[in-house]
């Protein structure tokens, strides 16, 4: 007794033969019907356009297999995947480009070493003015208000000299903070960029063979 499957592939081959045999020399197609069925023939039914189906030749051997055509999804998704391969081989150029700077630049980790200290040293000159002219900023406008204080404990209108001192150095005061923090972040970066700089440039000399430091 034949199996299922032993009979529906009996079925798609006799299919398959019988249009061989009834057009010997064109070309046919086979796809499956709405049924789940093989179905062959020198055109394919309106309906059954957008499925994928398989072309045979004359001597029954498949020359193209024409695929459905992808869903909104799955275009999507491929375009993603497209993009996603594509970052990949861009970071990848950039990060053997960037290793061959490294390589090229620094003789050593201690060279490495060295440019951040001076790169740090830097900053840290900038943030101390910066430090400095807060403070001063701070000391300043406590000054101010302590006298317009002064003036309204001893019911006196505050003179508007002090009123537009206070606005000014109020205003130098939040550019100065502004500009403090982002030194702090300008040396965070520094140092984390350094930190993986050096241990790229590590992991590099001793691939070559080179001593680390």
């Amino acid at each position: 007794m034949r199996s299922i499957v032993g009979l529906l592939l009996a079925v798609a081959l006799g299919t398959v033969a019988t249009a061989w045999a009834q057009a010997p020399s064109k070309k046919f197609q086979c796809w499956t019907d709405e049924n789940g069925r093989r179905a062959c023939g020198d055109r394919v039914p309106p309906q059954f356009a957008q499925k994928e189906r398989q072309v045979f030749d004359g001597e029954g051997r498949v020359i193209e297999v024409k695929e459905r055509p992808k869903t909104a999804e799955e275009l999507e998704a491929a375009e993603q995947a497209k993009k996603a391969e594509a970052e990949r081989k861009r970071a990848e150029v950039e990060q053997r480009n960037y290793d061959r700077f490294l390589m090229s630049t620094f003789n050593s980790v201690k060279d490495l070493e060295k440019t951040r200290d001076q790169r740090l040293a830097a900053v840290d000159g900038r943030l101390q003015l910066t430090e400095k002219s807060v403070a001063d900023n701070e000391a300043a406008l406590k000054q101010l208000r302590d006298q317009a204080d002064e003036a309204e404990k001893e019911q006196k209108k505050v003179p508007k000299r002090i009123t537009k001192q206070i606005a000014e150095f109020e205003a130098t005061l939040r550019d100065n903070s502004q500009a403090l923090e982002k030194l702090r972040g300008e040396r965070a970066e520094i140092e984390d960029k350094f930190a993986s700089d050096i241990e790229r440039l590590k992991a590099l000399r001793a691939a070559a063979g080179m001593p680390v430091n």
